[in-house]
């Protein structure tokens, strides 16, 4: 299931150093990291958690416990027992939005979501 609103909420200031972090490199900073990843795990989405964040160190970047906790929160979940991380939620989010954009989306998806719940279904876009 996607992550909420508030989920993502919750990582955005994680995301955004990593995507510092990234940018730090030159413009393609962030292409490489997802690269990276993509090479590393052989197209699986869904990654363990020690393995994403093993990704990150070898890729130069290094979390706190707390922020990858954040991560986890908003893009990952539990299969089988094990914290997983879907990898490209996390690059899509990394390649996303920011500043006024990202505003004027959000405002627009809360005039959408009439009832509050997070998400939109396809028939409230049609009434």
């Amino acid at each position: 299931m996607p992550p909420t609103i508030s989920q993502t909420r919750y990582a955005e200031p994680v995301v955004d150093k990593v995507r510092k972090l990234c940018l730090r490199r030159g413009a393609g900073g962030l292409k490489e990291l997802a690269r990276s990843f993509r090479r590393e795990v052989g197209g699986v989405i869904v990654v363990k958690l020690d393995v994403f964040e093993k990704l990150l160190t070898d890729s130069g970047i290094i979390l706190k416990p707390s922020e990858l906790d954040m991560l986890y929160t908003a893009y990952g979940e539990e299969v089988g027992g094990e914290k997983t991380v879907d990898v490209e939620r996390l690059v899509a989010a990394l390649n996303g939005l920011s500043g006024v954009r990202r505003e004027v989306v959000d405002e627009a998806f809360r005039r959408l979501d009439v009832e509050g719940r997070g998400y939109l279904v396809a028939g409230e876009l049609l009434e």
